[in-house]
């Protein structure tokens, strides 16, 4: 009897961390300010991923303060490429900063220490975010990304080895004054 009121309190923990059932593999979402473990086992593009915790649920990620170019973009293919080089079937942590219209996950990715949305800015191949970032984005972390997004503007690096780079966010206004429909 002691077992099952212990398996009963572990399955109430799991559900109510995951937000549904994570047994089936089930989507989740986490809540903000939560910190999880999990694998990625899918990159849809260079600020999004699909991860699975340590109870089994999937988790969709839109990595916060940063907006990498759309696949249809230039450099766009390339950024997903970079991204699913670094994290791809690798352990990560995830640091839950919000939770978006879309129910992804706004979050932070570490691997191993190493802070992967930093990294995207950092190499080329997204943005910092600014409008969203200056809203919540702690002011030490704010001035680095700023400070790699200017690095890399200026040593011409990734993206902005192009001419011009067209930001993610004025691309996808440009679609939907054209009718068409776009996801952040």
């Amino acid at each position: 009897m002691a077992a099952l009121g212990v398996a009963v309190a572990s399955a109430l923990v799991a559900n109510q961390f995951a937000g549904k059932s994570n047994a089936s593999g089930d989507k989740a979402a986490a809540k903000k300010g939560q910190t999880y473990a999990a694998k990625v086992i899918k990159v849809a593009d260079g600020d999004t991923a699909t991860v699975t915790d340590t109870h089994g649920a999937k988790h969709t990620l839109r990595f916060a303060y940063i907006d990498a170019p759309e696949k249809a973009q230039a450099h766009g293919i390339a950024s997903k490429n970079a991204l699913e080089k670094l994290i791809h079937g690798k352990q990560v942590e995830v640091y839950v900063t919000d939770v978006d219209r879309y129910s992804r996950e706004v979050a932070v990715v570490k691997l191993q220490g190493l802070d992967v949305n930093y990294e995207q800015v950092k190499n080329g191949n997204a943005w910092h975010y600014q409008t969203y970032a200056k809203k919540s984005q702690p002011s030490g972390d704010y001035s680095r990304y700023a400070a790699a997004l200017a690095a890399a503007e200026k040593n011409r690096v990734g993206l902005w080895s192009g001419k011009k780079p067209q930001a993610p966010w004025d691309y996808r206004a440009q679609l939907r004054a054209q009718g068409g429909n776009t996801e952040e």
